[in-house]
């Protein structure tokens, strides 16, 4: 879980380090002081954004693995969401607007009440994660000076992020590479055995 802290505090949060074998799972209980600051930020009225205020280094890239996500979240009311990467800047907390979603984010609708909503961050990750840069979140209303992500509107526990580390399957040529390699290397042997 992610260490709390006002929007003025100029303390570190927690980073939660991952590697090829960890999976995270992590829920969020809303409404509660440790787990978002609700405060307002910049000109936005009223509660502000609502962070979560999680930061996760990944280890050095290789293509050949993939990291997958989800965010999983349960409105009580039927409302839209918009998830953003943040700069990585935690004393600042500034977040990459719209326009600059990675992995082409959008808004998210639930139409039924406690419906659940899953968000595929596995494109918005990874982006990053070949970037070498740190991942952070926020959620945040698609009305402007809306802090709706609380125990007002969604229950305890709605949100979910889970992330996994997966290595890709090899493709059928590179297994055909393989035993062609292995095949010549037993050939070779055999005559050097003969000779």
């Amino acid at each position: 879980m992610a260490t709390i802290m006002p929007a003025a505090s100029q303390a570190a949060v927690e980073e939660i380090s991952l590697s090829s074998s960890k999976h995270l799972s992590t829920f969020y209980n809303n409404g509660t002081t440790n787990t978002y600051d609700n405060g307002g930020v910049g000109a936005v009225f009223g509660g502000g954004y609502t962070r979560l205020y999680e930061k996760f280094i990944l280890p050095a890239y290789d293509p050949s693995i993939t990291l997958t996500s989800g965010l999983l979240w349960t409105p009580v009311t039927s409302r839209s969401m918009e998830v953003y990467l943040t700069d990585g800047n935690w004393v600042s907390f500034n977040y990459y607007t719209a326009p600059k979603t990675i992995g082409g984010l959008v808004a998210k609708t639930a139409t039924n009440i406690n419906q659940n909503k899953p968000i595929d961050l596995t494109e918005y990750l990874n982006k990053a994660y070949q970037n070498g840069t740190p991942v952070g979140f926020m959620m945040k209303s698609a009305i402007e000076g809306q802090n709706w992500t609380d125990a007002t509107i969604f229950p305890s526990g709605a949100q979910k992020l889970s992330l996994t580390f997966t290595s890709a399957v090899p493709e059928p040529e590179t297994y055909a590479m393989f035993l062609a390699g292995l095949g010549l290397m037993g050939f070779i042997l055999r005559r050097k055995q003969k000779s």
